[in-house]
């Protein structure tokens, strides 16, 4: 009868299958919380259960008396955790938003590179697109405007005419 296991048992393939999905485990919380104290935490701890396993297995095999043979298990174990601990180190340092990306508050169209900060959106005609402005009428005409903080609600129109620079 030929055998199909190509690591000696159904157990020591699955357990090759923990150390990577143990390290996807980890980067998976550093980069959920990235940017954040949860995502360094995250990030510590996972590596020091990696050398905490490796530290319980030598504390366990001299405790039994047996034959190190074990050095190639914490050699993976320690490998582990400096590849888990790279990884996951650049995944929390990641930014968490792309920088500088304003949608419509209505229809999603993005306004980034528009030259006004709160422009009409291009796509859908909304005014003030980028936030939600409150609005008061002008003291000169009566026409909608954005408030200003002194009061002193004046639109386009209404404004007096800069003074004419020196020539």
């Amino acid at each position: 009868m030929v055998s199909v296991a190509w690591f000696g048992s159904p157990a020591e393939g699955f357990s090759l299958i923990l150390f990577p999905a143990y390290a996807f485990l980890v980067w998976y919380a550093c980069l959920r919380w990235r940017r954040q104290l949860m995502g360094v935490a995250a990030l510590v701890l996972g590596v020091m259960l990696i050398a905490l396993l490796a530290q319980f297995d030598l504390t366990i095999r001299r405790a039994l008396h047996l034959h190190d043979d074990g050095p190639l298990f914490r050699f993976m174990l320690y490998s582990e955790g400096v590849i888990v601990g790279m990884v996951g180190a650049i995944l929390v340092l990641v930014p968490s938003h792309p920088a500088a990306v304003q949608p419509c508050r209505r229809c999603g169209y993005e306004l980034h590179g528009l030259e006004v900060a709160n422009p009409t959106c291009p796509e859908c005609g909304t005014a003030y697109a980028a936030s939600k402005v409150e609005l008061a009428p002008c003291i000169g005409c009566g026409q909608d405007v954005p408030a200003a903080a002194d009061g002193r609600n004046l639109c386009k129109g209404c404004l007096p005419p800069a003074a004419a620079p020196a020539a």
